[in-house]
């Protein structure tokens, strides 16, 4: 297209879109009240939420249609594998190259899509066809996540960030490029205030580079500046 269209299928859904959020090849909104995410473009390496699946419609899928199949994985705390049928109130959601992250009310999160390099946090490099609960992080309250090409990160709300996948040129910002595929989410050493870091208050990532908001300058002591800078 080369001017805006209406996205007639949303408006015939009558979806009230909170956000939007797009991958090199495929787009995601999230909508107000019920916090549900619908998703369309290509599905060739299941970014669409298991959405195109069908022989006919294995490249791509044209019109937004809504992720309704949520996995968690049963334990103590998250107790039963019916649960997987209740989609959930979702409050955050952002796209990657071919994966997404998205934040449930409860502060939890979901990825999915192409799993290299460990981007989607479940502690190896598997594709993900449908959302699957990120339980590296279960006990940790989310609030905001952000996806690179080949990485992600998360925003706890003690400040703390979260970051997972590609590490080449030191993207994850844990101090090292030691390790180049880190496939669980690890806390970066500057944004721990309870280590000696700084609570942050937004994260943000590129395709291939990351970025936090945090206290002003001025807020911050010396020692801890450097600290952030080394890192």
């Amino acid at each position: 297209q080369l001017f805006p269209h209406l996205v007639n299928a949303l408006v015939e859904q009558k979806v009230e879109v909170a956000s939007v959020r797009c991958g090199w090849d495929h787009s995601a909104v999230l909508t107000k009240g019920r916090g549900h995410v619908f998703t369309w473009g290509c599905g060739r390496s299941f970014q669409l939420g298991g959405l195109g699946l069908d022989v006919s419609e294995r490249d791509f899928r044209a019109n937004p249609t809504k992720v309704i199949q949520w996995i968690r994985k049963p334990t103590s705390r998250l107790n039963s594998t019916s649960d997987n049928r209740r989609i959930p109130r979702i409050v955050d959601l952002d796209c990657g190259g071919k994966h997404n992250l998205a934040v449930c009310a409860e502060g939890h999160i979901y990825s999915w899509g192409r799993g290299e390099f460990g981007r989607l946090g479940h502690g190896d490099q598997r594709h993900k066809v449908y959302p699957h609960l990120v339980m590296a992080l279960a006990d940790v309250k989310i609030k905001q996540v952000a996806c690179g090409g080949y990485h992600s990160l998360a925003l706890a709300e003690d400040g703390t960030v979260y970051s997972w996948g590609n590490n080449e040129n030191g993207r994850l910002g844990l101090g090292s490029t030691g390790e180049l595929s880190v496939t669980k989410p690890m806390p970066m050493p500057a944004s721990r205030a309870n280590k000696g870091g700084y609570a942050m208050k937004k994260i943000f990532a590129g395709a291939y580079m990351s970025a936090v908001y945090g206290p002003s300058p001025d807020q911050v002591p010396t020692s801890k500046i450097a600290k952030c800078v080394v890192q």
